[in-house]
């Protein structure tokens, strides 16, 4: 055979001898000498022509890191496909840029907040969650990944603690990321108000705010006295709750205790739920705590003397508040996470 393909393939042409074991045997030694994905600098594929160069050729380009596919010359060559690795920091740490690296998507969500403690009180908010994409020449070779602590859980007669911050590079001051290249805020603790209310009391507080700028609000407890009469008997009733408020991005608010005397006057106050950051802590009553999409739920709300509120689920989540006037701890704040794609 003595013509061939734009590519180098022999093929017979009528005036050819009829030998097909000798055609094949000529069409086979032809392939073996093509290139399959060769392995090539940016220089080496740049310098590619002729029968090396054709619409459709794969190449693994050691240069950049990607497999790419030539389109033609209006075109030229185009990556054509991404490898990714997914690393999740449940501590705090150092990240190193590997070589090939083009793109890291970095994902921090910052730490839940502990419930309050006592018979006015609420549960912590859930932490805030961001997201960045950074290009690999933007970065340099070590960044320090913090994780934010969840707050720590009370005992009766204090208000929650706050979540830390999640982030991406910067530096910690006094429990603030400085200078960070990504910030994920913690939610803020449950409240805890001096259950003596007197009176004639009235206003309002708000319960832990979920973690972000867009974190959900949390529950409001309305306070004033009434009494309700139930023929010889009456009760005081001297404040009212509600749900803490759910998030897209922003952490779930704490729900709040919610009312004195028979269960009926005691509707459950649930935690804000949200798509990815901490679902809010509970309220008192409530049996669980707000949820959350991609990011972990609020701790339940705990009603009983002695039994402790439910902590918030990891990354993120708020603790229950124990709104028991008499003992018994509040739910602690779950930690954060902070999760790196790497795009080759």
């Amino acid at each position: 055979m003595t013509a061939t393909t734009g590519r180098g393939f022999p093929y017979p042409e009528p005036t050819d001898d009829n030998n097909i074991p000798a055609d094949m045997q000529a069409l086979a030694e032809a392939v073996d000498t093509m290139p399959g994905v060769a392995v090539l600098t940016t220089a080496q594929r740049d310098a590619l022509s002729g029968a090396e160069l054709w619409a459709g050729r794969v190449i693994a380009n050691t240069t950049t890191g990607t497999v790419q596919q030539y389109r033609g010359a209006s075109i030229g060559w185009v990556d054509i496909a991404e490898s990714a690795v997914r690393t999740v920091f449940t501590a705090s740490g150092t990240w190193t840029k590997p070589a090939g690296l083009r793109k890291l998507v970095v994902e921090a969500i910052g730490a839940g907040g502990s419930g309050g403690s006592g018979m006015l009180s609420s549960g912590g908010g859930g932490g805030g969650y961001a997201v960045e994409t950074f290009n690999a020449e933007d970065l340099p070779a070590t960044v320090p990944v913090t994780v934010g602590a969840g707050g720590a859980s009370v005992a009766k007669g204090n208000a929650g603690l706050d979540g830390g911050e999640s982030g991406f590079g910067g530096t910690l001051f006094s429990g603030v990321l400085v200078d960070a290249l990504l910030t994920a805020s913690g939610g803020a603790g449950g409240v805890w108000l001096d259950d003596t209310v007197d009176d004639g009391d009235s206003g309002s507080v708000i319960g832990g705010k979920g973690g972000g700028i867009t974190g959900g609000q949390g529950g409001v407890i309305v306070i004033y006295r009434t009494t309700v009469n139930f023929g010889t008997s009456s009760i005081s009733v001297k404040y009212q709750g509600l749900e803490g408020r759910s998030s897209h991005h922003g952490g779930g608010g704490g729900g709040v205790a919610n009312g004195w005397g028979f269960p009926e006057w005691h509707p459950a106050c649930y935690g804000g739920s949200s798509i990815y950051g901490g679902g809010g802590g509970g309220g008192y009553y409530s049996d669980s705590g707000g949820a959350s999409q991609h990011a972990g739920a609020g701790g339940a709300g705990s009603s009983d003397s002695g039994t402790a509120a439910g902590s918030g689920s990891a990354p993120g989540g708020g603790g229950g508040c124990q709104g028991h006037d008499t003992s018994g701890v509040s739910g602690a704040g779950a930690r954060g996470e902070v999760r790196l794609t790497e795009i080759y």
